[in-house]
């Protein structure tokens, strides 16, 4: 079954293809066109008669009528509907990857820096980074902050406590209870409702 969203993203590919709207009920061919091309995608993604009957303001009927008559074009080798079911399904690619960036969630990296080997840090957060990208979040490394290594502990605290509080959730690398830093990034989340994941004791 098709969501609310894979329902718009059909209908916004169709539009854009067309340059039409679904809601206009003229008889006029582009438009038609666009009504019987929406009834066909939808129908064929799953959606029941009743709910693409609703959504283009035709009955039963009509939206068989729809479906068969592009099933009749295709069979025949009709080019421009080939070359427009062609241009919907990438417009509809195009939406469900712009979809996926837009919704993908902010996660912060907190764990312990000061006072350990930098370079070894750098690393574990590096490889955290990497970790979350692949499983589809936005990651946000303190190392990335903007200020020098060497700039004090309190000016990188109001730093990364800037960026946080700009995410989602925040990611606690393992050891993070022996830092003060990541401790109070913790508290910080915890008030501010972002959600907290730790790198072993809960899995993403």
């Amino acid at each position: 079954m098709l969501t609310r969203k894979e329902t718009e993203h059909i209908q916004e590919a169709v539009c854009q293809t067309l340059c039409c709207s679904l809601t206009d009920n003229t008889r006029k061919r582009q438009q038609v066109d666009a009504r019987k091309l929406a009834a066909w995608f939808l129908l064929k993604r799953g959606l029941t008669l009743e709910a693409v009957g609703a959504i283009i303001r035709k009955d039963h009927s009509t939206v068989c009528y729809y479906r068969k008559s592009i099933d009749g074009l295709i069979e025949i080798g009709d080019r421009l509907t080939k070359e427009r079911i062609d241009q919907i399904n990438r417009k509809i690619k195009e939406l469900y990857s712009k979809n996926e960036i837009a919704m993908k969630k902010k996660i912060y990296i907190s764990g312990a820096i000061a006072h350990h080997d930098l370079q070894e840090r750098k690393k574990t957060f590096d490889m955290a980074e990497h970790y979350l990208d692949l499983k589809g979040y936005e990651p946000v490394n303190p190392f990335n902050n903007g200020l020098p290594a060497d700039a004090h502990w309190r000016d990188h605290m109001r730093a990364d406590i800037a960026l946080l509080l700009q995410c989602d959730c925040i990611f606690m690398l393992q050891g993070w209870e022996l830092s003060k830093g990541a401790k109070l990034e913790l508290d910080v989340a915890s008030s501010c409702g972002i959600e907290v994941l730790f790198e072993y004791a809960k899995p993403i």
